[in-house]
């Protein structure tokens, strides 16, 4: 069975800082060449992740939200505001037409942009999580948008089953 698997996710700013010291010649790729000298370039979770849901037959493709540099082509290229991160995340998205939207950082997302994924985009079929740090409010709210949550942490686990979502542990 093959579907289309889309990742919300981030890069340790740290990391970004040094790939684009390294790489201070990208200007002229494309959004697609671009990402894929990053990931390529990469040991984040996100670009292993997309390698090996791909080499097991899963269609599967990543937005690095905090990676501005990126964002920005996606927008120019799309003729998209780049001031609008909504828009331009939503864009991606819808592009791709994902049959799961799998959320690695759920500060990048609220309920109710969750929400309008579901009513707006209708390959989506699942949205889950993976979450494996203590959380606020604004991630609390998120939760209930998901259809399950992948935790690392036995301890979170059972917090986000007292919430009355439902949790999976997996170990890193």
């Amino acid at each position: 069975m093959s579907f289309r698997l889309f990742s919300i996710s981030s890069m340790y700013s740290g990391y970004l800082d040094s790939f684009y010291k390294k790489h201070s010649g990208i200007s002229g790729l494309s959004y697609q060449e671009h990402k894929k000298l990053l990931l390529d370039d990469t040991t984040e979770f996100v670009a292993a992740y997309i390698k090996n849901f791909r080499k097991i037959g899963i269609e599967a493709e990543c937005v690095v939200c905090n990676d501005n540099h990126l964002q920005r082509k996606w927008s120019k290229e799309r003729n998209l505001d780049p001031d609008k991160k909504w828009d331009i995340l939503f864009d991606q998205i819808k592009t791709f037409k994902p049959d799961v939207l799998w959320i690695e950082n759920l500060s990048y997302v609220t309920p109710g942009f969750l929400k309008h994924l579901r009513n707006e985009i209708p390959t989506i079929k699942l949205i889950a999580a993976n979450h494996c740090s203590p959380f606020n409010s604004k991630v609390l709210e998120s939760l209930g948008e998901l259809d399950f949550v992948i935790t690392c942490t036995p301890g979170l686990k059972t917090t986000i089953e007292n919430l009355g979502r439902k949790s999976y542990l997996v170990y890193h």
